[in-house]
């Protein structure tokens, strides 16, 4: 699917009157891509419906920029790197997604796998990294065709050395094998667009006494803690967690769990790579920019590692991240009383105003995909790290300076 026709569930007539309406808005944003546009608007949309339902709402009392607000917070969203983001027009709604089906008999198809360019780039990667790597995986393949049963044998390669069997040479039977292990489980497959219905819930992210521009941070770090949380029980439920000590942690870990991420989904292996902050030198250490398949962002939103597969489109993702009012305050009252007495609360109770901002969003994830029975959790990699005190300490140290 091309990126330049985006959420194709919905119709080209109701994008283009959508974009239309909000175009004073989006022009503020030149950095959108269309999705961008077209999710933003219709979160708009939502927003605009909500208040002509309530027209005398706090936001209009207050004169809050609810829009603005929405829009900085969206653009925060570090979560969108890794889940499928698509806009719902009401509390329920459907939620769309590729999954992987079986061909009917007779059907043509082509085996979903990683490229022959991709595989190419990680093999020179692991070259540069670890060399004895490739060397062990060069032995591994060589003896392998001494199987005449293997549709990759060749005679006069088995007579080679090791060390003549270029890097492009072994990325070609790397591919050829890889084609073979999934033609034996999985003959005939297809991609289709499937769809689930998904209903928006309210989440209370905090309270504060004032409006505040500056409070955009927060807010989408509270919507990505309740989205990386989803994430992380899904990988937990399924046994995608790794626990690696700091000192062991190398490029290989990644690589390798990266490639068990195409081998899950048949899309594709792990591109994106979230990591804590305080973790940039751990992974500069050990070569993680050199592996240019593979986006890493840091963030000190994020408790551990997320690695994640997601596609050039929003439906190609283990986990769905659906808003319908992205963000929304409402008032409250809060009282100081810190003692329950009637007379107590007769003589010094005081009342402050409050803010609560909140967030109605659907999550849901990937339950069909075959052949793999491991679903959304395929997508995705956690890494749980056991840190060294004296790197921590250092690292906290640095911060207060």
């Amino acid at each position: 699917m091309s990126t330049n026709n985006p959420l194709i569930h919905l119709t080209p007539e109701y994008k283009e009157n959508l974009i239309e309406k909000y175009a004073s808005v989006l022009a503020t944003q030149p950095n959108y891509s269309e999705t961008d546009k077209i999710t933003v608007a219709q979160l708009l949309e939502n927003m605009h419906k909500v208040n002509i339902k309530s027209p005398e709402s706090l936001c209009e009392r207050e004169n809050i920029d609810l829009a603005a607000l929405t829009i900085n917070t969206y653009n925060n969203l570090l979560c969108k790197n890794v889940v499928g983001v698509q806009p719902i027009n009401g509390p329920v709604s459907f939620a769309f997604a590729l999954r992987g089906v079986k061909y009917k008999t007779g059907e043509i198809h082509t085996p979903l796998q990683m490229t022959y360019e991709e595989v190419l780039e990680k093999c020179k990667q692991m070259e540069k990294i670890m060399p004895w790597k490739v060397r062990e995986g060069k032995e591994s393949l060589i003896k392998n065709m001494a199987s005449p049963d293997c549709s990759f044998f060749s005679p006069e390669l088995i007579e080679d050395k090791i060390d003549n069997l270029s890097i492009e040479t072994f990325a070609k039977l790397k591919c050829q094998q890889y084609e073979d292990s999934l033609k034996s489980d999985m003959p005939t497959a297809k991609i289709i667009m499937d769809k689930t219905i998904v209903e928006s819930k309210s989440h209370k992210l905090f309270k504060t006494l004032k409006i505040d521009t500056k409070d955009v941070g927060k807010i989408s770090n509270e919507i990505d803690r309740i989205v990386f949380k989803e994430i992380e029980n899904i990988c937990e439920e399924n046994g995608n967690v790794s626990v690696i000590d700091e000192p062991e942690l190398s490029a290989v870990d990644i690589l390798d769990n990266a490639v068990q991420i195409a081998i899950n989904t048949r899309r594709g292996s792990g591109c994106v790579l979230l990591v804590p902050e305080r973790y940039v030198q751990l992974f500069t250490n050990i070569g993680i920019s050199e592996i240019k398949t593979i986006t890493t962002i840091y963030s000190d939103n994020i408790d551990n590692i997320i690695l994640a597969y997601k596609g050039v489109v929003e439906y190609d993702a283990g986990v769905l991240f659906c808003p319908y009012i992205l963000l929304d305050v409402c008032e409250s009252l809060a009282s100081d009383l810190k003692n329950d007495d009637f007379d107590t609360i007769m003589l010094s109770r005081t009342l402050t105003q409050e803010y609560l901002y909140r967030s109605r969003f659907g999550l849901t994830k990937i339950t069909k995909n075959f052949p793999t029975t491991k679903t959304a959790a395929g997508f995705y990699h956690i890494f749980k790290i056991k840190e060294n005190k004296e790197i921590r300490k250092n690292y906290m140290k640095s911060l207060s300076q």
